[in-house]
């Protein structure tokens, strides 16, 4: 039995294409860390 090469697409994939030259304002709301998630780093950081 042959079997299908069903491809899915790629805006549905963990690997989603992204802008060739997103702005500065695009970067730092995607790569900015929020308030929550600098208190725990914080909290299980070593000093």
């Amino acid at each position: 039995m042959p079997r299908g090469d069903a491809t899915t697409a790629l805006e549905r994939t963990a690997y989603p294409r992204f802008k060739r030259r997103p702005s500065a304002k695009e970067l730092a709301l995607v790569y900015t860390p929020t308030k929550e998630g600098l208190a725990f780093v914080r909290g299980i950081a070593r000093a």
